[in-house]
């Protein structure tokens, strides 16, 4: 009898398989390239799951319902926009300082998790490793869909970064392409 799974079963050849939740989803060539590229690392145990980048998360699930409220504001104060998706919250208002404070929450929850996934990734790796070793540098922790208020040209203001980073004194991982060498940038400030 076959159990019936959700996730596809993928041979990585040369290491362990990749177990992977992407049915009906775009798996991209270079996505599964880099897949299969840890699926052959010496420490990997048992499997590799890949799972699709949907930001299904807790910043997914705040972000839908104020931009719903948005949308209600708009139609309550008459504001005619081109556009519904261009709805907004105006600062000082109820639904602004419940949004930044949700957002605020968000943000911290989202950092205390990868500290505890990089925690665990050292911890597996330690295990594993035929030497000691200790981590005694500074992680880049870069994450890239946050709202911060910022000072710009003189004003402070609020700004939302999607799939963006603030460069200006954050330490940046680049990668050139998916399997390529990439480096740490460090943004130089200036106003």
């Amino acid at each position: 009898m076959n159990k019936k799974t959700n996730y596809n079963v993928i041979d990585s050849g040369a290491g362990v398989p990749v177990k992977a939740w992407t049915c009906g989803v775009p798996f991209e060539d270079g996505a599964r390239k880099q897949v299969m590229n840890v699926a052959s690392l010496p420490f990997i145990n048992k499997w590799v799951a890949v799972m699709p980048d949907v930001h299904a998360g807790k910043g997914a699930t705040i972000g839908s319902y104020f931009i719903e409220l948005a949308k209600e504001d708009m139609r309550r104060w008459y504001i005619n926009l081109p556009d519904k998706d261009l709805a907004y919250l105006p600062e000082g208002t109820e639904h602004f300082r419940d949004y930044v404070q949700a957002v605020d929450w968000a943000q911290r929850f989202a950092m205390a998790n990868r500290e505890i996934m990089m925690r665990h990734v050292i911890e597996a790796v330690a295990k594993v490793l035929p030497v000691e070793f200790d981590v005694n540098v500074e992680a880049v922790n870069c994450h890239h869909n946050y709202v911060a208020r910022e000072h710009h040209y003189g004003k402070n203001v609020w700004v939302t970064r999607k799939g963006a980073v603030r460069a200006c004194g954050w330490r940046i991982p680049i990668q050139a392409a998916v399997g390529a060498y990439g480096g740490i940038l460090w943004g130089v400030h200036h106003d």
